[in-house]
């Protein structure tokens, strides 16, 4: 007599299939808010970066056109208050949210 091969999944229990799904969207929904922090963190370090470097060379007197300099550094400083404002709402956000979405 041959008998049915069940794996950890084939349970008859839903709660389990339930739990099991919430743990596998909560992953994602983290791995999703992680790789725009890290995004958002990359950014801001290029805006720094592209700041000093427009800085120093208006100290230098390299870029003698104030308004590419004013306008360059405006860009960077806003692109980079648009990232740390991304990062900071994601760390606020729960991971969590979509898991008790699910249960009302």
């Amino acid at each position: 007599m041959l008998l049915p091969i069940h794996n950890q999944y084939d349970k008859v229990n839903t709660s389990y299939h339930s739990s099991y799904y919430d743990q596998q969207v909560n992953h994602e929904g983290h791995y999703m808010l992680t790789s725009i922090n890290l995004i958002c963190f990359v950014i801001c370090l290029v805006c720094i970066v592209a700041g000093t470097t427009i800085s120093i060379l208006a100290i230098w007197g390299v870029v003698e056109k104030s308004y590419v300099i004013i306008k360059s550094l405006l860009t960077f400083g806003v692109i980079f208050l648009a990232s740390l404002l991304t990062i900071t709402v994601n760390k606020l956000i729960p991971v969590d949210r979509v898991k008790k979405e699910r249960k009302k």
